[in-house]
């Protein structure tokens, strides 16, 4: 990857390029959120006219699928030292098909160590690929990876799929006929190894959350962002969902550089704002709690509380 393609050649040219092709598309898993992803490549996929065979990572068995398959890595935050590693583990699966076409779609990289160039420089050593093409989504991971010396790999610069999907295409995943009328300002602070160091706060006047862990389904994810007055986060997919839905977003960063720099490229345009830190903007809540804590962290009570202030089921 001496240099970057033009960027001319969105996800959707390549596709439709190879739009005779049947096409194996390869979910690496992830949560409610990653949903959303592979929900707009699929979309995507489905306005092209693309014949798909879709596959989780637990499904995808490289030796059951002849040589010469096109196959369509699903995109993400995958490529970082403290994820899964399905992400890779995929990406190297497919590279081992004979004569395969192997698109990974638009992908974030941790940049602040060489490890994932390493590992991705071992992965297309024994490549038997014929033709690779690595989408990024974002500017930074453009720039970790352009100089990279694989001369049979194409990088190209793109947006995150979720962004494919249209308010209309959330509103039905939720089970909604139009946008329906707000009963609450959201707050999404992630509760993984993501997290911001100043995550741990509570906010006055707000339902907050971390839908990944709350939500049962992609459907009630949905409907749980369609029905704040206005979001802020610092989950990705919480932002890119609350703009999708026409609901005013504010978001923040998390551990590494993902959300900013996805923000730059393709959320800015949108409309989303940016903050440093939500002290910036809410109101620290320093009283004592209601609820004893181990009362305040049962299940239950919490979800009785969220009903209370209007969060849909």
């Amino acid at each position: 990857m001496s240099r970057l393609e033009d960027e001319s050649t969105r996800l959707e040219t390549l596709l439709t390029l190879h739009r005779q092709r049947e096409w194996h598309f390869v979910r690496p898993g992830g949560n409610l959120g990653d949903q959303l992803i592979y929900a707009g490549a699929e979309a995507l996929a489905g306005r092209l006219g693309l014949r798909c065979r879709h596959f989780d990572a637990e499904n995808f068995v490289p030796t059951s699928i002849g040589s010469g398959a096109a196959v369509y890595l699903h995109g993400g935050g995958g490529l970082n030292q403290w994820g899964s590693g399905r992400a890779l583990k995929n990406f190297v699966a497919a590279l081992s098909i004979p004569d395969a076409l192997v698109v990974q779609g638009p992908q974030t990289c941790e940049t602040e160590t060489p490890v994932v160039a390493e590992r991705l420089r071992v992965a297309l050593a024994e490549s038997r690929a014929r033709e690779v093409h690595l989408y990024v989504r974002e500017q930074a991971s453009v720039d970790y990876l352009k100089d990279f010396p694989t001369p049979n790999v194409h990088l190209h610069l793109d947006h995150d799929t979720a962004l494919q999907l249209r308010q209309e295409d959330l509103l039905r995943m939720g089970g909604l006929t139009r946008p329906p009328s707000p009963r609450y300002v959201l707050l999404v602070n992630r509760r993984d190894d993501e997290a911001p160091q100043n995550a741990a706060r509570r906010y006055r006047g707000v339902v907050e959350m971390d839908p990944a862990y709350y939500c049962a389904s992609l459907g009630h994810w949905i409907r749980v962002h369609a029905f704040a007055s206005r979001i802020f986060t610092n989950r990705l997919h919480s932002a890119i969902g609350g703009a999708l839905l026409g609901v005013p977003v504010t978001m923040t960063g998390g551990n590494y550089h993902k959300n900013r720099s996805v923000w730059e490229y393709s959320l800015r345009e949108r409309g989303v704002e940016w903050l440093a830190s939500f002290e910036n903007e809410l109101v620290v809540d320093n009283s004592p709690p209601l609820l004893p804590k181990w009362l305040a962290r049962s299940w239950k009570v919490q979800r009785l509380m969220m009903r209370l202030r209007g969060v849909p089921a």
